[in-house]
C-alpha cells in the first residue's frame, strides 16, 4: 500500500517574502516527511529585497526545490497561484514560510483521501507554538468535527473563520478543486483562508475532512498578520463582499471592526470612506 501511494505527486507550495528568518526549517519540514513523493515550490514575492532573493536561491541550491521569482511584489494569493501553476501534483499542500509540517503529515492525509475516495479535501488540526513564551496549543477541534459531521457549518462561517482546525496550511487538497473552485477567488481575493472555506462548504460538505491530530505547527510571533488589524481587516471587507450574503454585510461589517478594535471615527479617511461606501454606515 505504502509503495503505491508513494507515487502519487503531491506539491508543497511555499510562499516567501522576506522570511529568511524560518523559511529553511520550513522547507526541512516538508523534506523530511515520511512520505516521499513530494514537490517543493518556492516562490519568492521579495524580489526586489536582495538579501532575501540571495538567500532564498542559495537554499534552493542547497535543497533544490523548484523557486520561482515574482517580477514584484504581488501578495499571498498571487503567489499561491504562480505555485500551482507551476506544480505538477495531483494533490497540493500550502505551508507558511515561517510554519512547520509534522514529519507524517502527507502520508496521514495520503492515506484519508485512500480510504475515503469521494472526499475532495482534508484539513489537519494545527499547534500553535508560542515562540515569545515557548509554549504549545493544540486546538480543540470538537465544534468543528461536530458541525461538519452535521453539515451545519456553513451559516457560522459566514460570521467569521472561527473554527478550529480549518487551517489551508494544514490541508492536503485534490487538484481539480483548487483549479475550478480556488484558484477564481485567488484571483479577487487576497485572504487565502476565510473564503476558501466558504466556498467548499457551498460546494462540497459531504465531501470535507477534517483530522483532530495537529498536521502543522503554527508559530505565534509579532510578524504575524493577524497582529496588525488594518492589514487584517483589508483582508476581511472584500471577503465578506464577495463571498457572504448582501443582507449580512453590514453586521459582519461592523462586527469584525469591534473583534479588531477598530473606531469608525478614528480610521483612516479613506478607509472610511471606502467603508461608508460598500455598507452605507453613518
Amino acid at each position: 500500500m505504502v509503495e503505491k501511494e508513494n507515487k502519487i505527486l503531491v506539491s508543497v507550495l511555499i510562499p516567501y517574502y522576506k522570511g529568511k528568518k524560518y523559511i529553511e526549517e520550513a522547507v526541512l519540514s516538508v523534506i523530511n516527511q515520511t512520505y516521499k513523493n513530494i514537490e517543493i515550490i518556492v516562490i519568492n514575492d521579495s524580489p526586489e529585497d536582495k538579501i532575501n532573493t540571495d538567500y532564498i536561491m542559495q537554499l534552493q541550491e542547497k535543497y533544490k526545490f523548484k523557486l520561482v521569482h515574482h517580477d514584484n511584489n504581488m501578495g499571498l494569493t498571487k503567489a499561491l497561484m504562480t505555485g500551482f501553476k507551476n506544480s505538477k501534483g495531483e494533490y497540493i499542500s500550502i505551508l507558511g514560510q515561517d510554519d512547520l509540517f509534522v514529519p507524517e503529515k502527507t502520508q496521514i492525509q495520503i492515506d484519508f483521501f485512500d480510504k475515503y475516495k469521494s472526499y475532495v479535501w482534508v484539513y489537519g488540526n494545527i499547534e500553535k507554538w508560542n515562540q515569545k513564551e515557548n509554549t504549545r496549543l493544540v486546538m480543540n477541534v470538537d465544534n468543528t468535527l461536530k458541525r461538519v459531521k452535521e453539515q451545519t457549518i456553513l451559516p457560522a462561517l459566514y460570521y467569521g473563520n472561527s473554527f478550529a482546525g480549518l487551517y489551508s496550511q494544514s490541508s492536503l487538497a485534490k487538484r481539480q478543486v483548487i483549479e475550478k473552485d480556488i484558484l477564481p477567488l485567488w484571483c479577487k481575493l487576497t485572504a487565502d483562508v476565510w473564503p476558501v472555506n466558504i466556498r467548499l462548504f457551498e460546494k462540497y460538505p459531504d465531501k470535507i475532512g477534517v483530522i483532530k491530530e495537529p498536521m502543522t505547527i503554527y508559530r505565534l510571533h509579532d510578524n504575524n498578520t493577524i497582529n496588525n488589524h488594518f492589514k487584517m481587516f483589508s483582508l476581511i471587507v472584500p471577503t465578506i463582499v464577495e463571498m457572504c450574503p448582501e443582507e449580512l454585510h453590514r453586521e459582519l461589517i461592523e462586527k469584525n471592526m469591534a473583534c479588531l478594535g477598530i473606531d469608525m471615527d478614528k480610521t483612516y479617511n479613506k478607509i472610511k470612506r471606502e467603508i461608508k461606501r460598500l455598507f452605507k454606515i453613518r
